[in-house]
């Protein structure tokens, strides 16, 4: 039976770059790793293929997804529009816009400044949050998903 922590040793490995974008994941060498059998890794695997960190193809395996930069401008633009919506599945659905975000994350980051410019950012968003300015808020969280984007482009 397969167990929750197998799914997220493999999404930890996904997320620090230790299995790379379009990879092809192999399952007999991780399931030793992990000390289990190809069975519950299989199916931890389809966990993450759900959460669409892990792209299954027929006959070939597991592959980790690879993110176009259509799909991360596509992903912030939903994101921009679900922050501002209210409704029951908005939580569910900003989460897994948020994995795909974090499977790019790695390469924005790592441009020279960007770091402390996100931070500055959420401080600045802190700010208009602690002021009780919500177009202030709403102004500085737009500045930081377009600047966000384009670090990750």
């Amino acid at each position: 039976m397969p167990q929750p922590r197998d799914g997220r040793r493999c999404g930890q490995r996904i997320f620090k770059r230790e299995l790379e974008p379009g990879s092809w994941i192999d399952e007999l060498k991780i399931a030793e790793e992990f000390g289990i059998s190809r069975t519950p890794l299989r199916e931890a695997l389809k966990v993450l293929a759900a959460e669409g960190l892990v792209t299954m193809k027929v006959r070939r395996g597991a592959y980790v997804t690879e993110v176009s930069q259509q799909d991360l401008a596509d992903v912030h633009h939903l994101l921009r529009l679900l922050e501002i919506a209210n409704n029951r599945w908005r939580d569910q659905m900003v989460a897994d816009l948020r994995k795909v975000m974090k499977l790019n994350r790695h390469n924005s980051l790592l441009k020279t400044g960007r770091i402390e410019e996100s931070l500055a950012e959420h401080r600045a968003i802190m700010d208009a949050l602690a002021a009780r300015d919500p177009a202030l808020t709403a102004q500085r969280m737009a500045e930081h998903f377009a600047n966000e984007l384009e670090a990750a482009t």
